[in-house]
């Protein structure tokens, strides 16, 4: 593993997310003591205990008073945050993650639309017949890709 960091802190992070992609803190797992931790790193445990909370935010850690910090299962814990690290973490599944975002934006734009018709139809059917004189680029795609979304997510209100 191969860590390039810029500060402590930085290869801390960087080192305990690499751990636990690589599953040498898998899921469920108990992290070592913060001594042991912070010795196995080489930072000091002030600096340790920063970057455990910065990942017990992002979802990849719990952390409970008087407990043992644990290993989540960031698939389930974590937001659209830690999608840049996965991307860094494993170059070979980006096409994967990219179609699993997309199915993923089809399946709730599913249920935003149609609400948005249920709740404003009129207002709904607006946004469609808006948009629908396009040119043929990607610019003006993603234009209206946008735009679609955005005025469909206001009608749902």
């Amino acid at each position: 593993m191969v860590i390039k960091a810029q500060s402590p802190a930085g290869f801390a992070e960087e080192y305990i997310v690499e751990s636990i992609w690589n599953n040498r803190f898998p899921p469920g797992s108990i992290l070592p003591a913060e001594r042991e931790l912070s010795e196995l790193i080489g930072v000091t445990r002030t600096t340790l205990r920063e970057v455990l909370q910065r990942l017990a935010r992002d979802g990849w850690l719990t952390i409970q008073h008087g407990k043992p910090t644990k290993v989540n299962n960031f698939w389930e814990t974590s937001g659209l945050n830690i999608l840049e690290t996965v991307a860094r973490l494993d170059h070979d599944r980006v096409p994967q993650l990219i179609d699993n975002l997309l199915a993923v934006r089809t399946n709730i734009s599913a249920i935003f639309i149609r609400t948005a018709f249920k709740n404003n139809p009129e207002k709904s059917l607006e946004v469609l017949t808006h948009q629908l004189t396009t040119e043929n680029s990607a610019d003006e795609f993603s234009e209206l890709d946008y735009n679609i979304f955005r005025g469909f997510g206001i009608c749902q209100r």
